[in-house]
């Protein structure tokens, strides 16, 4: 059972240093979730209605924070299973990005290029984001939102 790469034993041990490559992109997303849960971007918590939903929705944060807190040693403790080389105090927490909002056929960059293409004269950027704004039923009242 000897491949001519090496060994079948060294092959499982390849997959299972994968896995555990895996786990570990798993298990940094999980510590910046924790991370971006427990210190929010300023942007929400300092406007006034993103603040008050933000504020009506502590519970359910604080749920998932538990969530994460229980499951990362053990995400650890599997990393650590397959690969015990495996420095999982390395690991960089990947903050989650903000979903687009509006659902855009062809994108932000498709849409504005649609625009610019059915109107005439030049534009400014500011007047694309406005009249994508108006198409999508965007609210645009925040400075943040509308960047």
């Amino acid at each position: 059972m000897i491949r001519e790469s090496g060994s079948l034993i060294d092959g499982l041990m390849d997959e299972n240093a994968k896995l555990a490559i895996r786990l570990s992109r798993i298990y940094a997303r999980l510590l910046g979730e924790r991370e971006r849960l427990v210190a929010p971007p300023k942007y929400v918590t300092r406007l006034i209605p993103e603040r008050e939903a933000y504020e009506a929705a502590q519970p359910q944060r604080q749920a998932r924070i538990a969530e994460i807190d229980e499951a990362l040693p053990h995400v650890a403790y599997v990393i650590q299973l397959l690969d015990p080389a495996h420095d999982i105090s390395g690991v960089k927490p990947v903050r989650p990005k903000v979903p687009n909002r509006a659902d855009m056929p062809n994108g932000i960059s498709g849409t504005a290029m649609d625009i610019v293409r059915e109107i005439d004269g030049p534009l400014a950027v500011s007047e694309i984001v406005d009249i994508m704004g108006e198409r999508f039923g965007l609210d645009l009242s925040s400075p943040h939102v509308h960047r």
